[in-house]
Parts: C-alpha cells; structure tokens; sequence
C-alpha cells in the first residue's frame, strides 16, 4: 500500500507539471474557491479523525443566455449537502471548493488529498473516515445550462496526442490528474463519491445522479400526454402538438456543437409521444412531426434560441403567422426548459392567443391557487370535455383519406381554418425562479427540475455510512447498486447509486414542491 501510494504521489506530481505547462499555453485555470461549513469550529477541525471529514469539489455556478436563473445550482447543492452532513453529525468537519474548470478542480482534489496524507492538514484527517464529494466540472454549452447545472455530462477526453490542439490537451491532463488523485484517496482508504457527471477511467464508491437529457425529454412528454389526455382523444380529432429543442448547430469558434443532448432529450420525447404521432392521434401543425416519424427525426425539430429572435422566428413559423394574422389551433408546447417556455409564453401573447392553461381545467381559479398557499391542501385539478373533440367508436383509429381531418395550416389556405385564439399547454424545465409566477397564471402548465433537497439528505446518510465502514447501500434507504459507465467512460460496473425521480411541478402542487421545502419562497412565485 505505502509503495502504491508512493507512485501515485509521483504520478500526480508529473501531472502538476503538465497540467501547468498546458495550462500557461492555454492560459491560466480558473482559481478554486474553498469554503468551510460554519457549523465548523476549531474544536471540530481538530477532531477531524475521530468525527469523519467530508471534503466537497463542484464546479462554479454557470450562467443561462439570460439573467434568468434555474433553480437548481452548485452552490445551492453544495449548501445542502454541508446542512445535511452536519445534522447527521455537526461534528463533522466539512470543506467546499468551487472550481471554475476542470484544471483547476483537478488541482484542488489532488492537494486536498496529498496534503491529507501528508499529515499537512489542520485536522489530522484519518483517511478511513475522510469521503471526497467530486462533481467533475464538464463546462457545458449556454444551451445546456439553461436546464440548469446538474444535468448530466460525462467527463471524457481522447488519448490521441498526435495532432492534439492546447484546449484538448489541457482537458486531457486535467482529467487523468483528477483520475489519479481520485484513485490514490480510494487506495488510501478514502471513500469517493461522483455526483451527476461520471470520470473517465474512474469507478467511484458512490454515484449522485441528477437529470439526464432522456429524462427530461421524458417527463415533459408525459405530462402532456396526461394533460390533454391523448389516451381518450382520437386521430379523427387529434392534439396539435410543437416540440420545440434547442441546438445550437455552431458553436462561436465555428466548430460542430456536440448533439448528443439533443438527440437524447429528443429520445425521451418519442418514447412517449411517438405512438399518438404515428396513429394520428397527435398531429404537428408544422409537419415536421408525423406518422413516418423516428427517434432520428430531432434535427428537423433542433433550432438557435440563442439567435435574435430565435425563439419568437420559429414558434410564429411552425404555427404558420410569419404573413398571416390567422391563429392555428396549438394544444401544446414542449419547449425544453424554462428559457424557451418564457418566450414562448412572450410569443403567444404577442400573436393575440389568449386564456391559459387553467381554462382547460376552468374549475380551479386562481384565488384557489393563493389559498392554497395559505396552508390549504394542494389543487387537484379534474378534466372536461374538449369541445373541439367529437366522440369515436374508435380513439385510436387513424383518419382515413376522406375524413376531413385538415392540419392547421400547412397544405391548406387560411380560408379552410377557423381562428382558434385558445392558450396552448406550455411545458419547461428548470423551475426558473423568475417564471414561476407564470406557472402560477397558467400562461406555462408545468416545469420540472431534480430533487436536490432530498437527494442532499440521502448523501448525507450514506456519507455517514461510508465514513463509519459501513456498506452505503445495504444501510441506507434510497442507495442501490446500479450500472455504471460503459463503453464511452471505459468503466463500466454496478455502483451504489442515488437517483431521486424528477420533480414536475404545476400551479397545482407548487406549494408541496417548491415551497414547502424550501426552493422558493412565496414572494418568488410573486405571491
């Protein structure tokens, strides 16, 4: 053991020197910020050995196109995680470090371990007690952000070197220094959990999942599927339905953005949603959805919000009013995240639709929504009828050749469409603090975002576990071995994993989602 750790020592010195070197070529990593839990006293940190230290790596918060904020970021999950640590045992000595690239969280994880090892910090850490909480900082696109910071996006890098430009070169070091000082903590006798982005080569302890590109293509789709209750409509009166996705095709420096979050988001639209397409059930006003649809159909869906007006473009293109004033039928909107869902709602309003979400349901107001507020239960809103459906023997009987069944505009002149001015279902992802009060008007049906709250809990329970010897999976309630990595992190096994479901929050459980546990206030959803 003690001559294993002598060369990772090595290795991770050799690495220093390169990350350096790269780093001055590319120019400077961002510095790490470490902060300390203020629970922590000087007594608690040198009894560090005998009460378990817990040492946290996350990146530094992102920022969306906007100053429009999701709710879910680092330093909030960081926060949680160090309450949650300290009210299981406020004892424990608990550090956080906010890196701003994956260099310099590499530099930080591989001095917190030497120096603790070396007997160079303050506490004494015994390494049998000590877990490293490591968020690998993936530095997503602007698109990516706008769901928010915990989606996740494996840390990965070529081996190549022939021919490997500085930017690569400084993420291929940095990679395989955090590799191997995540290595020598676990030989050491540290415990390491991963939380939302697997590490090539690295097989953690423990796994923190959070949101996958899937799932919330996913969840969106499920909830339109049971608002405007697609299992009772029929192909001869079927829902119009626009998915919207974001890509940004180009990145700034003019290289191929990468399409694997789009592809994927779109992968858990379809899986949902791609059998109403295919029976007629569900028709898209643009056509660029339809019954000869595939899960390889996202890219005629993929356009720029970013671009001037992107958002606003291609919403009054698909729905046919770039020169016309007439309003297409629309019953629902999958814009992605919040971002896009906000200037749909923008969009909407300034091409004349009108009501809201809540005029589907019209029994539930909104003075029921602010009572509900006030320590009355949650909303639960019932279903009535669509009075642009006429019943069918048959809901999923596709339309036949002459049944009259016309798209809303495309094909067909404005002469053979009636006005329809009624508000779309409109569904987002990220539980922007700043659109919550549309989602309490109804102008946006639903968001949703990952159980930060709960998941922050259930670490801290299997930290304690891991700290005290003990198997993480068999003692604590909501850990269970899962698969992990695969052919693209090259370490694949079935690791102890903590996966919350997804939070799809409406103006009907806003109160028990958000507020009751302390995601926003009630002045944030403007109330």
């Amino acid at each position: 053991m003690r001559r294993l750790g002598t060369h990772l020592v090595a290795v991770l010195s050799a690495l220093a020197v390169s990350v350096s070197l790269s780093a001055c070529a590319f120019g400077q990593p961002d510095p790490s910020v470490e902060t300390t839990s203020p629970s922590v006293d000087a007594t608690a940190s040198t009894t560090a050995a005998a009460t378990g230290s817990v040492a946290i790596f996350v990146p530094s918060d992102g920022l969306t196109l906007s100053q429009s904020t999701p709710t879910n970021k680092w330093a909030a999950l960081s926060k949680d995680i160090q309450q949650a640590v300290n009210a299981q045992n406020a004892a424990a000595s608990v550090k956080s470090t906010a890196s701003g690239d994956l260099a310099a969280q590499s530099q930080a994880v591989q001095d917190y371990v030497v120096n603790a090892l070396n007997g160079k910090d303050a506490g004494k850490t015994d390494p049998a007690s000590t877990t490293l909480i490591v968020a690998p900082v993936s530095n997503p696109d602007a698109i990516t952000r706008q769901y928010g910071d915990y989606v996740r996006r494996d840390v990965t890098w070529s081996e190549q070197t022939t021919g490997e430009t500085d930017a690569a070169k400084t993420r291929r070091t940095a990679g395989e220094r955090l590799v191997a000082a995540l290595k020598l903590a676990k030989e050491s006798g540290m415990h390491v959990v991963l939380v939302s982005n697997q590490l090539q080569g690295f097989t953690p302890d423990l796994f923190v999942a959070f949101g996958t590109a899937h799932e919330i293509g996913r969840i969106q789709a499920a909830q339109l599927v049971s608002k405007l209750e697609l299992d009772r409509t029929s192909a001869d009166n079927p829902k119009y339905i626009e998915v919207l996705l974001p890509y940004a095709g180009k990145l700034k420096d003019g290289t191929e953005a990468d399409p694997t979050f789009a592809s994927e988001a779109f992968a858990g639209i379809w899986e949902v949603l791609g059998s109403y397409f295919r029976d007629g059930r569900a028709v898209s006003p643009s056509r660029y959805l339809g019954a000869s649809s595939s899960v390889d159909s996202w890219r005629s869906l993929a356009f720029d919000p970013s671009a001037t007006d992107g958002v606003k473009n291609e919403l009054t293109g698909r729905l046919g009013m770039k020169n016309s004033s007439k309003h297409q039928r629309i019953d629902g909107i999958l814009a992605m995240n919040d971002y896009v869902a906000s200037q749909v709602v923008t969009t909407l309003t300034d091409l004349g639709y009108t009501g809201s979400a809540a005029d589907i349901n019209p029994e539930i107001s909104i003075s029921d929504i602010v009572g509900s507020f006030a320590g009355k239960v949650d909303l639960q809103r019932g279903g009535v009828p669509d009075p642009r459906v006429a019943p069918t023997n048959d809901p999923t009987a596709s339309p036949s050749a002459n049944s009259g069944i016309t798209l809303p505009f495309a094909g067909s002149s404005s002469t053979d469409v009636e006005d329809d001015t009624d508000w779309p279902i409109v569904t987002g992802y990220g539980a922007y603090v700043d659109t919550i009060p549309q989602i309490v008007n109804g102008k946006q049906w639903m968001t949703a975002l990952g159980n930060r709250k709960d998941t922050a809990t259930t670490l801290a329970k299997a930290v304690a576990a891991l700290n005290a010897g003990k198997d993480a999976a068999a003692e604590v309630e909501g850990v269970s071995a899962q698969n992990y990595g695969g052919e693209a992190t090259d370490n694949a096994a079935q690791v102890p994993t903590i996966a919350k479901d997804q939070l799809p929050v409406a103006a009907s459980n806003l109160k028990a989602m958000l507020i009751d546990p302390g995601y926003i206030t009630p002045a944030d959803a403007g109330l």
